[in-house]
């Protein structure tokens, strides 16, 4: 067990290593590292993401919304 709820199961072991589970709460997110460091690095650029890109979008927006 790793804090409340969430479990690490050894599901196999084999000839070429061994197979882990984690078993945890749906609002835990479990990542392999290398998904996780995708989601990162995502996250990351949308935070430095051209604002004037979103006024862009907001002006054609307003534009189609409005008579």
């Amino acid at each position: 067990m790793i804090g409340d709820g969430i479990e690490v199961r050894v599901l196999r072991i084999g000839r070429d290593g061994v197979r882990l589970g984690v078993v945890a709460p749906a609002h835990v997110p479990v990542h392999r590292q290398e998904v996780y460091a995708q989601i990162r690095d995502a996250n990351q650029a949308a935070c430095r993401a051209d604002l004037t890109d979103a006024d862009g979008l907001s002006g054609a927006l307003a534009g189609k919304l409005l008579p």
